[in-house]
């Protein structure tokens, strides 16, 4: 996963797939990426249920707890801020 000539981004929306796996394999990639102060937006939490995407974006919140700041949930829009 690289994105060619690109050192950071200020701001990355996911998932692109909705299985959990990949839903926690898009945020950790993009996190590396997302420079610090960026935003993440988590789309479709809850989507499917909470054994699709919503697994796979908890698993991220979890991991990442002491790294991000929950900004806000807005709809199935859940909204980080890398510290």
């Amino acid at each position: 996963y690289e994105i060619v000539g690109v050192t950071g981004v200020q701001t990355c929306a996911l998932p692109i797939y909705h299985a959990a796996s990949s839903v926690l394999e898009d945020g950790v990639l993009s996190f590396r990426k997302l420079k610090s102060g960026g935003y993440m937006i988590f789309d479709d939490y809850g989507w499917g249920g909470p054994d699709l995407t919503q697994r796979g974006i908890d698993a991220f919140l979890n991991g990442y707890r002491d790294l991000i700041k929950h900004i806000n949930t807005v709809s199935s829009q859940l909204f980080i801020q890398k510290l």
